[in-house]
């Protein structure tokens, strides 16, 4: 009888220190649970350290975030969900998600993004959903960032600082079901050509009704001689808005 008050005893002083070995491991103001921690609006100005090594999901959504821990991320192996949007991200590059074989869904929206590299996603190779829409400053994304990412189903590059976007990027994911590009001040060059073209081919990808809009200003005076004018091109651009009907 007293060795199995003992046996218990000791089970429930097991059960309590791992109840604060877990609670241990929730970050400050952030809510854990199996699988998830939940720091969404918690005030946070850097990334979280000392994250549950088993997190399956993981939201950092409304906080003051600049810059990705590489090293705390990458420990959370089984990480299939992350939501970094509305923070002030500034740069992401592949040390970011070397460990994230397993991410299906990555939101980076609205933060300070300026530019994607092709190496950026390599090692995202099950990516599903990604959005980096609402990032004004991202202005380039280079072609074949996306060369790895081949279960690709939606992309939201919408509302950024997007001149142009080579088809590259994109035309290869065979499996891709949505993109949305409105609120972008596209540019008018070669390579906004193939991108409408690739479009118009494969409308179905585009959600709602696709409008372009073309705006021209003069490079010339009016005053200037016709010698002048003929050869002053005019300065094209495009802008691509979505319409929902």
């Amino acid at each position: 009888m007293y060795w199995f008050a003992s046996e218990a005893q000791g089970l429930l002083w097991e059960l309590l220190l791992m109840g604060v070995v877990l609670d241990a491991a929730c970050p400050p103001n952030c809510k854990c649970g199996q699988f998830e921690v939940n720091c969404s609006n918690a005030g946070l100005t850097t990334f979280p350290i000392s994250l549950p090594l088993n997190t399956r999901r993981l939201d950092l959504n409304t906080n003051s975030i600049e810059e990705i821990n590489s090293l705390e991320l990458n420990l959370l192996g089984d990480l299939v969900y992350l939501d970094c949007s509305h923070n002030r991200i500034i740069e992401i590059s592949r040390l970011h998600f070397i460990g994230m074989a397993k991410l299906v869904y990555l939101d980076l929206s609205y933060n300070s993004i300026r530019t994607i590299s092709w190496t950026v996603f390599g090692p995202l190779t099950n990516l599903i959903i990604l959005r980096l829409n609402n990032n004004p400053n991202l202005s380039e994304i280079d072609s074949g960032a996306f060369s790895t990412n081949a279960g690709l189903r939606e992309i939201n590059l919408s509302y950024n600082g997007l001149l142009y976007l080579n088809t590259t990027s994109l035309k290869n994911l065979e499996g891709l079901k949505a993109v949305y590009l409105a609120g972008n001040p596209w540019e008018c060059q070669c390579t906004i050509g193939h991108l409408s073209e690739w479009m118009f081919e494969n409308n179905e990808t585009f959600p709602g009704t696709l409008m372009v809009f073309f705006e021209r200003q003069k490079m010339f005076k009016e005053d200037d001689g016709e010698d002048i004018k003929q050869y002053r091109s005019y300065k094209t651009t495009v802008r691509l808005t979505n319409i929902n009907l």
